[in-house]
């Protein structure tokens, strides 16, 4: 079947929506309301009748579209119904690399199964919360029971919010903090109306650690199908104290023993991977890729 470019106006959202709801690789990243939000003119391609579909996150630079990867949007790529459709991936990016010069996203774990130049590899973790929490603690590292253990003995109190407004001044922070490049006034925005969106719609929670009455760590968990996204922020105090350890060590409480997902939205950072890792979570793979075609004195002007 033909694939087609669809530009943002011509996409039928009712089917689109309904198709992302029937993906056996459905996520979040791909509904409608998500992609308003980090793209709001978004485009996408599409074969047949929305039977495989991938949406489009573009930008423009000096007059050029280019595909990006928008900011807490772990991965994207092409999505579908049928696990035998994995194989129209690569005739995808190559659509696709005939409308943009210039790409660079990551696609989803269940588009990675080829080989090719432009691809590489990288790694998120995930935690299956379908044991009952004994046995899950049981699967904890010796250094996240440790630091668990050493939040329980701190006068941290735990509480539930709708409300994104300190996370995202922590994630401000934080990112501040760790000298993060390329993250936007405008990416802060965006992540305050998923969260805010979310929590709203009962797909969100956000959780607060306090101690001596200030909030020291805080947790969004983004809700959808059986898979929560987690983003996590924290200060001084909350390194400290180790109190992010006692607020998932409590999430993942309240949900052992169900068929969820608890999504660490990766990382490729030892430090982080090893504390998501901590929690008896696995690596699975994914393809970051980069097609680049743009002309030399755009890309002499890109480096500098």
């Amino acid at each position: 079947m033909k694939i087609r470019y669809l530009k943002h106006e011509q996409i039928d959202i009712d089917k689109w929506d309904q198709a992302i709801d029937n993906c056996t690789n459905a996520l979040v990243y791909a509904k409608a309301w998500y992609l308003n939000i980090v793209s709001p003119k978004w485009d996408a391609l599409v074969m047949g009748d929305y039977k495989v579909v991938m949406p489009l996150t573009c930008r423009k630079k000096f007059g050029i579209k280019y595909l990006y990867k928008p900011f807490f949007s772990q991965f994207l790529g092409v999505f579908y119904k049928n696990e035998d459709d994995a194989k129209y991936v690569p005739e995808f990016l190559e659509e696709a690399s005939k409308h943009f010069r210039l790409i660079d996203i990551n696609i989803n774990v269940s588009n990675s199964n080829f080989k090719a130049d432009f691809c590489k590899q990288r790694q998120t973790q995930v935690l299956f919360l379908n044991k009952e929490y004994e046995e899950l603690r049981k699967n904890y590292n010796r250094s996240n029971r440790k630091n668990v253990n050493k939040a329980n003995r701190e006068n941290i109190r735990i509480e539930s919010s709708t409300k994104p407004d300190v996370f995202i001044q922590m994630t401000k922070e934080l990112y501040k903090d760790r000298k993060v490049q390329g993250v936007s006034e405008n990416d802060f925005k965006q992540l305050h109306e998923i969260a805010r969106y979310s929590a709203t719609n009962g797909m969100g929670e956000l959780h607060y650690a306090f101690l001596n009455g200030q909030i020291c760590a805080s947790a969004f968990f983004l809700e959808w199908g059986n898979r929560i996204i987690l983003q996590t922020a924290i200060n001084d105090d909350g390194k400290e104290t180790g109190a992010i350890f006692k607020v998932l060590d409590q999430f993942i409480q309240s949900r052992a023993g169900t068929n969820q997902i608890l999504d660490f939205a990766g990382s490729n950072i030892k430090g982080v991977a090893y504390r998501n890792l901590g929690f008896g979570s696995v690596n699975q793979y994914y393809f970051s890729v980069h097609i680049n075609k743009l002309p030399w004195f755009i890309r002499l002007l890109r480096r500098n």
